[in-house]
């Protein structure tokens, strides 16, 4: 095992900003929470691109994604590949919040909310 969340430890997210969000009571740490991860997790994730699907993605498509978020370059890419036609896909920028405020926070749950209700009632 090594830690979930660390910057003085070897860590799956070696990121202040992961730290915060996963050591905060009033957030994620919550009684049955260990900053623990199993270290072979690694492997599958190494594997793991997303990338390949974008191409045989044909359905409309609704991506959101922050400025201050993780992966923005690889974000945008990803869009770009979607083969979704251009008028039944949407990229939404959020420009404001770090990238843990998209799981939890009141104003960006609404926001992001709101795109996606837009989004569904068009297309379902």
């Amino acid at each position: 095992m090594i830690k979930a969340a660390s910057i003085t430890e070897d860590a799956a997210m070696p990121m202040q900003i992961a730290v915060d969000y996963y050591g905060d009571p009033e957030r994620a740490l919550v009684s049955n929470y260990k900053n623990e991860v199993a270290l072979m997790y690694r492997e599958k994730w190494q594997e793991y691109d997303a990338m390949l699907v974008a191409p045989h993605l044909g359905l409309p498509v609704c991506m959101i994604h922050g400025k201050q978020s993780f992966a923005v370059n690889s974000g945008l890419a990803f869009y770009d590949s979607v083969a979704t036609s251009k008028d039944k896909k949407s990229l939404h920028w959020i420009d404001t919040l770090p990238h843990t405020d998209f799981y939890d926070n009141p104003s960006a749950i609404t926001e992001i909310g709101g795109i996606l209700s837009d989004h569904f009632h068009k297309y379902l």
